[in-house]
């Protein structure tokens, strides 16, 4: 109301327009619903004097918001309608779009599901085109949150509704996994350039790396160079708006996912076939806003190779995120973790498909916010007798063993992706215990241990320890590795992963920090690689992509599956859990088995503390789970290798008696 009075005074009439939406905000959360009418009143008043036809357009909005608010529907539709209109005369896509959420919405309220489904679709079409214009900028990364997401699951609801259930599961997959599927299509076409266009992307990445690196030194000074932080801003836009261009100037990048595929359940029930696994979809119902008035819309969808089943959940992500913050406050004070918790957990997310899923031990995960920071593996079946009694504990990995996937694009494989890799010949054991001054990062006194174990244990190795974990000879073997076992620190990127880096021994012209974007100029085949550090599988969090850390990086960069912590690793049973797992792999089991043997070892055998969660549910397996095979890369080797030495003894026969003869003839 001050604001108002001053602006006023100084004519300032443009700027009361949103004064006066904040205040019908406030009147509105605060139930003065007559107060709040007469504020957006005035702000429509106001902008069509000042014929501002945008503001205008958003005043609608917000009063087709408050409509809905007090259940008037039809009068809501009508204010939606004419925003909608007047967002389209001046082209203001944001804009359009949160109205359309909005009007899709009222309209099923009022029952007029066929146009509300209308709606949702032109939405999702507009959408996945600005998802084009956006590609790999970060923009493209943030664009995809939770605004954007609405009226995708607003068309699932309608699918649901009239039991169109396996095109309802297309679009919510839809939400899920893009920008990690971008990237996977980014650094393809990367890989294919020809090395002049390789060395300009290059050029053009490495710049937006300095430039992020010299804008975090400025954010941590006191005295802030703002003129200078918009001028690395804007250069770092242009930047990327440049590579964008590059990677769209590409006939083959697919980035949208606008029309509904047939084939979609299809090839995900074929692959869960072939792994003989079942797949959890999860959608926790994340609404807060008052204005929306709907029972909770929260559900698992179980997909079995046989059959598919939507099952409701009366469970809020909301509720879902307080009982994990009760949990991590209890393991943040000591290693223990509350069983009664864990019970509560499974009952809501676990319990109600249990049944469905009989017959079937190895279970991937497609998790919703904010299940991607809990083990599915340390939930408990049976209600605990005691908190801390986690010898007796029914946790779930005694009966199931699990993965995640981000999404069935992902699990199943994009097929025009698939590229014949070179020889796998080696497996690759890299970590750095001990950091220069010049490095802010902490030593790791466990890594020299681990590394020299993990090395004895596996065939093939090719060692990087300390002075010899360089980075130059990290990228000159990743290309034919089959296997990694990595211990070191990872400094994590917000904005973007592509510049989160690895953080490796100095060499020549090589820094040290290995970027994801580099990465992409030597495309990995890795089949596995295991970050063995604390909190390596965490990171930013985004809605719909889970969390953008370090094995989210390596999967971008072609990686098959990557094993990371979700909080610090403990010293005294993870190398005892590493190595039973890495002899597990060894034996044929696939992936996700591994874990679950090296985790009931422990549960088993570890000593009374060691039982608890903390000890070893806190590896995730992300990405494919399928069974490693050493025997036919490594006999191959073999076979190449004994093949060699039979043809030096051959050649070394022939010369000894071309040798004889000639001294024979001589004398």
């Amino acid at each position: 109301k001050e604001d108002i009075v001053l602006l006023e005074k100084n004519n300032k009439y443009d700027q009361l327009i949103n004064v006066y939406i904040g205040i019908g905000q406030l009147h509105s959360y605060l139930k003065d619903f007559n107060l709040a009418y007469s504020a957006y009143e005035e702000a429509r008043r106001i902008a069509m004097r000042l014929q501002q036809t945008e503001r205008l357009a958003f005043v609608y909005y917000r009063m087709g918001q408050f409509s809905q608010q007090q259940n008037q529907a039809k009068q809501a539709i009508l204010f939606f309608e004419k925003a909608l209109h007047l967002a389209n005369s001046t082209n203001s896509r944001y804009l359009i779009a949160r109205i359309l959420n909005r009007y899709g919405f009222s309209l099923e309220q009022a029952g007029r599901i066929v146009e509300a489904e209308a709606v949702y679709r032109q939405y999702i079409f507009d959408i996945e085109n600005t998802r084009v214009d956006m590609g790999i900028t970060d923009f493209g990364k943030t664009n995809f949150l939770n605004n954007e997401t609405a009226s995708f699951l607003g068309l699932v609801r309608i699918l649901i509704q009239t039991k169109r259930f396996e095109e309802a599961l297309y679009w919510l997959d839809a939400t899920r996994g893009r920008f990690l599927e971008n990237l996977n299509e980014y650094g393809n076409w990367v890989a294919g350039l020809p090395e002049n266009q390789q060395r300009q992307l290059s050029a053009i990445e490495s710049r937006i790396a300095f430039l992020r690196a010299a804008s975090a030194s400025q954010n941590d000074k006191q005295q802030r160079n703002h003129i200078s932080e918009l001028k690395t801003f804007v250069e770092q836009v242009l930047l990327q708006s440049k590579a964008n261009r590059l990677w769209k100037s590409n006939p083959n990048a697919r980035i949208k996912r606008d029309q509904y595929s047939p084939d979609f359940l299809r090839q995900l029930q074929a692959k869960l076939r072939e792994q003989h696994q079942v797949a959890l979809f999860y959608y926790l119902d994340r609404e807060t806003d008052p204005t929306i008035r709907r029972t909770i819309q929260s559900y698992v969808v179980a997909v079995t190779p046989e059959s598919v089943h939507f099952i409701p959940l009366t469970v809020h992500g909301q509720e879902v995120r307080n009982l994990l913050d009760s949990l991590y406050r209890t393991k943040a004070r000591s290693i223990h973790f509350d069983l009664r918790i864990l019970h509560q957990l499974y009952q809501r997310l676990f319990a109600p498909v249990e049944n469905i899923i009989g017959g079937y031990q190895r279970v991937v995960l497609f998790k919703d916010d904010p299940l991607v920071r809990l083990p599915f593996s340390m939930l408990v079946a049976q209600p605990p007798k005691n908190k801390f009694d986690y010898g007796h504990a029914d946790f779930l990995v005694r009966r199931f063993s699990f993965s995640q996937e981000l999404s069935v694009m992902l699990y199943v494989g994009q097929p025009h992706l698939q590229k014949t890799p070179t020889s796998l010949s080696h497996n690759l054991v890299f970590g750095r215990s001990q950091f220069g001054s010049a490095e802010p990062l902490a030593p790791l006194p466990g890594v020299y241990p681990e590394v020299k174990a993990i090395s004895r244990l596996l065939p093939w190795v090719k060692m990087g320890l300390d002075g010899g974990a360089k980075e130059f000879n990290f990228k000159r073997e990743m290309g034919n590795s089959y296997l990694m076992h990595l211990a070191s620190h990872t400094i994590l990127n917000a904005e973007n992963p592509l510049y989160t880096f690895l953080s490796l021994r100095k060499s020549g012209n090589n820094d040290g920090k290995l970027f994801l974007f580099e990465l992409f100029y030597n495309r990995l085949h890795t089949k596995l690689v295991t970050l063995s550090s604390c909190n390596s599988g965490v990171g930013e969090q985004i809605s719909g992509e889970g969390f953008t850390g370090m094995q989210y990086v390596l999967r971008s960069a072609g990686v098959k599956s990557v094993l990371a912590t979700n909080w610090p690793a403990a010293d005294n049973a993870f190398p005892n859990l590493m190595q039973t797992f890495y002899r597990s792999l060894e034996s044929g089991l696939p992936k996700d088995q591994a874990l679950r043997n090296a985790q009931l070892h422990i549960l088993h055998s570890g000593s009374r503390i060691e039982k608890s969660p903390y000890y070893w549910a806190s590896l995730l397996l992300y990405g494919d789970s399928s069974a490693l095979s050493f025997k036919p890369v490594f006999t191959a080797l073999s076979l190449q290798h004994s093949t060699a030495f039979l043809l030096l003894i051959l050649l070394l026969f022939i010369s000894q008696r071309h040798f004889q003869q000639n001294a024979y003839l001589k004398k």
